[in-house]
């Protein structure tokens, strides 16, 4: 199996993979191929997008896409590198492959993009996908809270 770089060339079959991935159990969602698509385009998009697919026998199998993030810490400015979403394929989840997909993107991480402090990301404590990060290494910070303000309800 290989890391590579996201290449926009694949997006198709990585929106594909996504509703695959995204209409199994637990999330049994009923997603739009041109919605997903459109959603990756938009990260495309972003000056700071930065994604990775995991290859098997010239098959993507897995995605993770993200943006690095900058903030200030003690008058300095670091980055860290937020995922947005991370799959694998259905019949290869609970294999070892994610785990693995995320110890090539530490690696990458630290080789090609020095200036990355930390990777983050947001899920939900009941879903399998946090106890997953957690024997990844990630860890749940009690100090910091997400918070959302719905925009539209006035």
């Amino acid at each position: 199996m290989q890391c590579k770089n996201f290449d926009k060339a694949n997006l198709d079959e990585c929106v594909s993979l996504y509703i695959d991935v995204f209409s199994k159990e637990l999330w049994c969602e009923q997603n739009c191929p041109k919605k997903i698509k459109e959603y990756f385009l938009m990260l495309l998009e972003m000056n700071t997008f930065l994604g990775f697919m995991l290859v098997k026998d010239s098959q993507i199998i897995g995605v993770c896409v993200g943006y690095i993030k900058p903030y200030t810490f003690d008058d300095k400015v670091a980055k860290e590198y937020a995922i947005e979403q991370f799959f694998i394929a259905y019949k290869y989840q609970n294999k070892g492959h994610g785990k693995q997909f995320l110890e090539s993107i530490k690696t990458q991480l630290k080789t090609q993009y020095t200036d990355i402090n930390a990777m983050i990301l947001n899920t939900q404590r009941k879903y399998p996908a946090f106890r997953f990060y957690k024997c990844c290494g990630f860890e749940a910070l009690d100090e910091y809270a997400i918070l959302a303000c719905d925009i539209k309800a006035d």
